[in-house]
């Protein structure tokens, strides 16, 4: 267990860099709230959320890909603007969602840490499975979680030592 928190802790430590970010296009021009990033939702193997029909969007950008049935903070996206280049990026919940045979949750994790590890340099993810360092909560909900819209019970103590490592990271860091 403690290999699990340890990449817990890096995780946390990524996202609370990523939400400190500061991308080139802010301040925006008055009235300007697109993101410059898109959103591909995809259904919820675990609820059954169905996606809304996309909206057409510009090729230039960045697509992230998220479950339907959660929400990633505005701020999460902002290490995808810093990495300065189109590409796709997945949610944590839509990496779990695709990953779900691993035999326990650190390799998961593991799996996870290295897809997302593209954050660490500020360079442009992969083209296969980049993840956004970012927690997930199911949408309209407040609380969110390191790994799943939907996360099970036995991952709570987990939740909690992210939660607390990002919290600290994020107040160090302003």
């Amino acid at each position: 267990m403690r290999e699990a928190a340890t990449i817990i802790e890096r995780m946390a430590r990524r996202e609370a860099r990523a939400l400190l970010l500061i991308p080139s296009s802010i301040p925006a021009p008055p009235g300007v709230l697109d993101p410059q990033v898109s959103l591909l939702t995809v259904a919820c193997p675990r609820c059954g959320a169905r996606p809304e029909p996309p909206l057409e969007q510009p090729d230039d950008r960045p697509v992230v890909t998220i479950l339907a049935c959660e929400t990633l903070a505005n701020r999460a996206l902002l290490s995808v603007l810093a990495a300065g280049a189109p590409g796709r990026y997945l949610s944590r919940g839509v990496f779990v969602a695709r990953h779900r045979s691993f035999e326990n949750v650190t390799e998961l994790l593991i799996a996870l840490d290295t897809a997302e590890s593209w954050a660490d340099s500020r360079r442009s993810g992969p083209s296969v499975d980049a993840v956004v360092p970012a927690s997930t909560r199911v949408a309209n909900e407040v609380p969110s979680h390191f790994l799943s819209p939907h996360p099970s019970s036995e991952l709570d103590d987990l939740n909690t030592l992210y939660a607390r490592v990002r919290y600290a990271a994020v107040r160090a860091g302003l």
